[in-house]
């Protein structure tokens, strides 16, 4: 069961995506190739609740959303060297990324728990949030930004 609304494609045949266990309290983001072969499982150590991967542009990274440590937050994951590093911090939610395709944005889901999220932009370190759509009146939320192919959008 795949708890993504789709998985994320890099144009050299390998697929993205997170697949949770039965109850829906964990999951994890796997990497395979287009023969169903896996190419990687992002690492964990005990319960994370790993989501939404994103390719960056030259596909040797995901950004993804995560759990670790409580709060949703963005990570960026290494395919090659199986690095693991978070992106954001704080006491807000911070999910459903995507990589803008020259690779130096990242458009994000920002808010408290529920129905205060509105989208927002940072650099691809994490670092420079800005506010893009504010949060709808509750109990609307926006959710899940996706870059055009050209990035213009």
């Amino acid at each position: 069961m795949s708890s993504t609304p789709a998985p994320s494609v890099f144009q050299q045949g390998l697929i993205a995506f997170s697949i949770g266990h039965g109850d829906g309290s964990d999951a994890e983001v796997q990497v395979i190739a287009a023969d169903g072969r896996v190419v990687a499982t992002v690492p964990r150590s005990g319960f994370h609740f790993d989501d939404a991967p994103a390719w960056e542009p030259a596909g040797t990274s995901l950004v993804i959303d995560s759990a670790r440590g409580g709060k949703i937050h963005l990570f960026r994951y290494s395919v090659e060297t199986k690095a693991v590093t978070q992106l954001t911090f704080g006491d807000r939610f911070e999910g459903y990324p995507d990589v803008s395709p020259d690779g130096s944005t990242i458009a994000v889901d920002y808010g408290g728990e529920g129905a205060d999220l509105g989208i927002w932009l940072m650099d691809i370190d994490g670092s420079n949030r800005r506010n893009l759509v504010p949060p709808p009146p509750a109990p609307a939320v926006d959710s899940a930004p996706a870059f055009s192919p050209d990035g213009s959008k």
